[in-house]
């Protein structure tokens, strides 16, 4: 058998594995921010403000857990072995912070809503309010 046929076999080869592990990649962190994601809608749905120390306490353990295993399985083997630190930090966090600022921001328009539901109900009550003149105001004083 041919020496250089033999070595494209040993490329093609390393190449494939080199494509899983990068498809595996991609993979798990699609499949950690779908958890962070999934995290999200829990800390929406029941609206509570103790559920975001209760995702911060699961970022930080999912975090310190699937930094070095992630960092492990996909970077054993690979020929061009750069670090990404930073991406392996931003996938746990990026799900508190997005749920962080996902519930302050339904928050505040709670907050607006109510505003606006008061206004109308105290015009309801009152009627509109007006106010007085300026020659209504020179009288009164007069």
């Amino acid at each position: 058998m041919n020496l250089s046929l033999l070595f494209f076999y040993k490329n093609e080869a390393l190449e494939r594995r080199n494509l899983l592990r990068i498809t595996f990649r991609i993979g798990f962190i699609s499949l950690m921010i779908y958890l962070n994601a999934m995290f999200l809608f829990f800390v929406l749905y029941f609206e509570n403000p103790l559920m975001l120390v209760v995702l911060l306490f699961w970022s930080l353990p999912l975090m310190l857990f699937w930094m070095p295993v992630t960092h492990y399985l996909l970077f054993q083997g690979l020929d061009n072995k750069k670090p990404i630190w930073f991406l392996e930090l931003c996938i746990p966090f990026f799900g508190f912070f997005l749920a962080l600022g996902h519930y302050l921001w339904v928050r505040s328009e709670e907050v607006s809503a109510e505003e606006y539901a008061l206004k109308r109900y105290q015009t309801a009550l009152f009627g509109k309010v007006k106010r007085a003149t300026r020659t209504k105001r020179k009288k009164r004083h007069a």
